[in-house]
């Protein structure tokens, strides 16, 4: 449970505050680049997931998806990280590491459709391709191509290289992101922290040209959301669509609850690229289901030909509850929001409730306020806003809205308050943003550093609760994080002390249970001892425990033992000593003599044994007393 809190602390950012650094010495292994023989454990089935610990048995994963015949692998098959991964800069190849040829109609192809749960864990220094080798292929990622869902993936310091592949038609693909190149699966809570990513191109024509930050292409009526990626792109090329979160979002998928802080610099010769803050360009017909809905991006763009702080290309995307905060400058055509609309009716989309907030500067062509719709009414807009300060074109369908009054409680109003939330000196939030663990982190710092003295089942119902708990949860899922919360804290609270140790007070009271105290002069002491001993003390409490134990054996050893009743001599009555006058005194000398003898062994015995005490004297007593019931039965 150690390693899981401070993956936790790590992910929320907050473990060089609350853990010592010396603490991360017993944790990842690094990833030597080998491939393992197996998977740490599991059947692959839903309930018993194939479980992946280490580098190599990722790499496994890979290896085992070129295994065979082409196609989709690993259908209906799941998988779990267990532990945190440390790539260790070592080359990696993606898992599923193609897919043209699928697109193009062919069967050689390897995507993997397995379902991959990240469990909160880290994968840290992912590496592909080097500035002097790049890394060549049609899709690019921790993962090439999937259909599967990929959940809870955090993905930290990536760097990569890469500059597309070559098809066997004689056409080129450049499908590439951190998480996926290109998805036709579900992504739900994945993270990207540190991408740092250069795409260039072999100089070969590229029908499929996508770059995005945390997935390359969106495809397949599908839906990424609650996802956010952070950190830089460099695309040399100035061809194709980059999207700092998606390069490309394709007819009927969504993207919603996602974020992107990642700048976009672009460089190159070439012409037509898309470039967005969030979302290069959409590929659909006018189609209500391909849709953007409360996303943001912050990053700046520079050097695209098509330029939005938001959405470089709309085709048929409709965005919905979203913002951009990045700057946009040294482009073709640039805009705060929406580089270029659509050039066809069949690809108009729609904005609604949107706002942006960065400048617009040094454009060669055409600068936009907000979006490029000056030249003809195209997409709908509806309900946008765009910074007052800004000097470019402003004939499109926003308003222009003074920062100051964007981070009033109006201006959350008019966006919209059931779905908006006011900020403290800040504008509206859209959902997306980081949910707070204020709460998560007070009571992960309640939890005892000592665990050894609670009961095996309290402590591991603390387990399953801190194992529950996962990083990077967005304002939309709050409620999420505060039931992981107050599950954490409950079963902090129901810790149970183990009992303490009554081995010796178990002992000490058989011992007094087995003595008759009938015996003593005063045994009350030793029922007193008894009476108080107390089995429901914990082990914090084995003070008092030993302290019964202790008031039992000084009572025992206290006790005083009775004294043995002394016999008495019988009593002769006076007929019987008149009659036996006579006999008695034929036989006196006899008496005498025996009496005598009695005296002294009485005398010889209590003298054998002086340190006897209160036993001799009555030893004595007794012999005294047999030689006085002699006595008078001879005189019978």
């Amino acid at each position: 449970m150690k390693k899981k809190i401070l993956s936790l602390l790590v992910t929320m950012g907050l473990a060089a505050s609350l853990v010592p650094v010396s603490v991360f010495a017993d944790g990842t292994e690094v990833w030597d680049g080998s491939v393992a023989e197996s998977f740490a454990g599991g059947k692959g089935t839903k309930d018993d997931p194939y479980q992946i610990a280490t580098g190599s048995q990722l790499a496994y994963l890979g290896e085992s998806m070129k295994s065979g015949t082409y196609g989709e692998k690993f259908q209906d098959t799941y998988f779990e990280l267990t532990e945190d991964i440390d790539l260790g800069g070592k080359e990696w190849t993606p898992v599923g590491e193609t897919v043209a040829d699928l697109i193009m109609g062919g069967h050689e192809y390897f995507v993997f459709s397995g379902n991959f749960d990240g469990n909160g864990y880290i994968i840290k220094n992912l590496t592909i391709g080097t500035e002097t080798s790049p890394y060549i292929g049609d899709v690019c990622g921790l993962f090439g191509a999937t259909s599967g869902t990929i959940e809870d993936v955090v993905l930290e310091n990536v760097s990569i290289n890469y500059v597309g592949g070559n098809h066997s038609s004689g056409y080129g693909f450049r499908m590439g992101g951190a998480l996926v190149g290109y998805s036709m699966g579900d992504i739900v809570n994945c993270t990207v922290i540190g991408l740092d990513m250069k795409a260039g191109s072999d100089g070969s024509y590229v029908a499929i040209n996508s770059i995005g930050g945390l997935v390359g292409v969106q495809d397949g009526d599908t839906t990424v959301s609650h996802s956010r990626v952070s950190g830089k792109i460099e695309e040399s090329t100035k061809k194709g669509n980059v999207g700092g979160f998606v390069g490309t979002l394709a007819k009927g998928s969504s993207a919603k609850y996602c974020g992107a802080d990642v700048s976009v610099e672009v460089t190159g010769n070439g012409r037509g690229i898309a470039v967005g803050g969030f979302v290069g360009i959409g590929n659909g017909v006018t189609i209500d289901e391909t849709l953007i809905e409360n996303c943001y991006a912050t990053g700046n763009i520079t050097g695209a030909e098509y330029a939005g702080g938001f959405v470089g290309n709309i085709s048929g995307l409709n965005i919905s509850n979203c913002y951009a905060k990045g700057d946009v400058s040294n482009c073709f055509v640039g805009a705060s929001f929406l580089g270029t609309d659509a050039a066809s009716n069949n690809y108009y989309g729609t904005v609604k409730n949107c706002y942006a907030t960065g400048l617009v500067s040094d454009i060669s062509s055409s600068a936009y306020a907000f979006a490029m719709q000056s030249t003809m009414e195209r997409s709908k807009f509806e309900n946008c806003y765009y910074n007052a300060e800004n000097t470019a074109d402003a004939a499109e369908s926003a308003l222009p809205y003074a920062i100051d009054d964007m981070k009033k409680g109006e201006f959350t109003d008019k966006l919209g308050s059931e779905v908006w939330t006011k900020l403290d000196n800040d504008t509206p939030a859209c959902g997306a943003e980081p949910a707070d663990y204020s709460n998560v982190y007070e009571v992960l710092g309640n939890i005892p550093a000592d665990l050894s003295i609670y009961t095996d089942e309290s402590v591991a119902n603390l387990y399953s609760a801190v194992e529950a708990l996962r990083g990077y949860r967005d304002l939309a899922q709050q409620s999420d994080v505060d039931k992981m919360t107050n599950d954490i804290n409950d079963a902090v609270e129901a810790l149970v002390y183990k009992s303490a140790d009554y081995t010796e007070l178990d002992k000490a009271e058989e011992a007094a249970k087995a003595l008759n105290k009938d015996d003593y002069e005063d045994f009350s002491a030793v029922e007193k001892a008894l009476a108080a001993i107390d089995r429901t003390k914990n082990i914090t409490e084995q003070a008092d425990v030993d302290a019964m134990v202790k008031a039992i054996n000084d009572a025992v050893a206290n006790l005083v033992k009775k004294t043995p009743a002394s016999s008495q001599p019988d009593i002769v009555s006076s007929s019987d000593a008149s009659s036996d006058t006579s006999s008695s005194a034929s036989d006196s000398s006899s008496s005498d003599s025996k009496s005598d003898s009695s005296s002294k062994a009485a005398s010889n015995a209590s003298n054998t044994n002086p340190s006897t005490g209160v036993a001799g004297g009555a030893f004595a007593l007794a012999l005294l007393s047999g030689a006085a019931v002699v006595m008078a039965k001879k005189k019978k």
